[in-house]
């Protein structure tokens, strides 16, 4: 596959190379991805994106404020502030991948050096573990929980295990694979999780109560603020994929929005042409910048660089 896009102030084309089979090994890690490499669309970062929201760790995440002990509407204001306060923090850093087309973590290095972006690699090797173990963990219980009630198989450890096993074996067998088996298994996921979480608007209405309140005694942190800041700040985002987005894309879509901003301009029928000002730019003929004979204002040329009618 090839496409030509056309950057800022490029007047070239940029020929990208055929997109992965989704049965390769993916081949990117931390290193910069080539530009030919960046065969991924908005519509793709968008539905990764989309996926990641839409998982059961997710579910999990939203569960803390109640569990810090906040009501229902003031765990929904946390969580939306969190959300909000994170997009102005991580907005920024999305730039850091079509820039480089590496990771934040490695383009940290251009602020914090080679040691310093050391302490920003462990959190996120923190994070990609948690987020691994929360993965497994909910998902595991949410099978043996429907092989219980569906099929009647009693519960056990050795059942856990087993469940637990072949989920994290799936998750790493997808991250090996890479980014186009991730498309892929996003094609089915992401709409099965979508229907699953509508469906459980209709399993709980009965049980499910807006007006939750379990009072102040039951603030995990002893008081509001402290729980509602703790509730508000467990969010995670991760923006680099967007290393993957052609940086031409980019140039491409900001320049196109400096078009449709400039065309509400006067047309340049509407414009007086250079031919009828008064003055122009163009230096007047050599013949017409003879010394003249006499010191008086009228007689002097016109300065250089500049025409007057």
């Amino acid at each position: 596959m090839t496409s030509s896009n056309t950057g800022a102030g490029d007047s070239g084309t940029a020929v990208l190379n055929a997109r992965p089979k989704i049965t390769e090994v993916e081949t990117h890690g931390i290193d910069t991805i080539p530009h030919p490499d960046r065969t991924s669309t908005w519509v793709d970062l968008l539905r990764i994106q989309f996926g990641g929201a839409n998982t059961f760790a997710t579910v999990l995440l939203g569960t803390f404020p109640i569990v810090l002990g906040l009501s229902f509407w003031q765990a929904v204001l946390a969580t939306v502030a969190g959300v909000l306060v994170g997009t102005v923090f991580l907005m920024p850093m999305g730039l850091f991948g079509p820039r480089t087309g590496t990771n934040n973590a490695v383009s940290s290095g251009a602020f914090f050096g080679v040691r310093g972006r050391v302490v920003g690699s462990f959190l996120s090797l923190l994070t990609a573990i948690a987020f691994y173990s929360i993965s497994v963990w909910v998902s595991g219980d949410a099978l043996v929980g429907a092989l219980n009630r569906l099929a009647g198989i009693e519960d056990s450890v050795g059942l856990r295990t087993l469940v637990y096993g072949v989920i994290g074996v799936i998750v790493i067998v997808v991250v090996v694979f890479g980014f186009q088996f991730m498309l892929l298994v996003n094609k089915t996921a992401v709409i099965a999780n979508t229907a699953l979480i509508l469906l459980a608007f209709v399993a709980f209405s009965g049980t499910f109560d807006a007006g939750y309140n379990p009072g102040p005694d039951a603030l995990a942190l002893g008081g509001f603020w402290p729980t509602f800041v703790a509730s508000a700040t467990h969010r995670d985002g991760e923006p680099d994929l967007l290393r993957r987005v052609p940086r031409r894309l980019v140039a491409l879509h900001t320049r196109n929005r400096r078009r449709r901003a400039s065309s509400s301009s006067p047309p340049s029928s509407a414009r007086p042409s250079p031919s009828s000002r008064s003055c122009s730019a163009s230096p007047p003929p050599r013949s017409s910048r003879a010394r003249p004979t006499t010191s008086s204002p009228s007689s002097r040329p016109p300065r250089s660089g500049t025409q007057c009618s």
